[in-house]
């Protein structure tokens, strides 16, 4: 979790966008993640970005509301969103030459208001076959 003042003051939904991914990409390099990518697309998806940490390649999906509006986390990237950035993946990975490690889906979900933002980084948050892990929430700042 990471929380700031800065609270932007456009009303328009693409600059609110662009101030989100800004603020999350800001968190990443300050985590050590290198940015390969902002808003890349593939067909029907678009991955907001995509990054690169140690050996791993992250493809990370940036979640923006206001603290009035409806709840954001983990839920509210469903099912076809998912397939949309596994297609969206797959698609950048055999077109690049990226890092040998392991690929992951991360969210980050940010929510502001008037008195200021909240970051929550969900890391591993779901994986492009079934599997049994469980997403966890980073609990300290660049935990892995």
């Amino acid at each position: 979790m990471n929380e700031g003042k800065e609270v932007p003051t456009c009303s328009g939904s693409t600059e609110l966008g662009k101030w989100g991914e800004a603020l999350a990409a800001r968190y990443l390099i300050a985590g050590g993640y290198q940015i390969l990518e902002r808003n890349w697309r593939a067909g029907r998806g678009e991955v907001d970005l995509i990054a690169a940490r140690r050996s791993d390649i992250v493809f990370i999906e940036v979640k923006l509301r206001s603290d009035r509006g409806p709840t954001v986390g983990l839920e509210s990237v469903q099912e076809e969103k998912q397939a949309r950035l596994v297609r969206a993946a797959h698609r950048f990975l055999h077109t690049r030459a990226c890092p040998k490690g392991q690929p992951r889906f991360d969210v980050i979900c940010i929510r502001y208001g008037p008195t200021g933002w909240r970051l929550d980084h969900w890391v591993d948050a779901f994986a492009p076959l079934p599997s049994r892990r469980r997403p966890r929430l980073r609990s300290g700042p660049f935990a892995r």
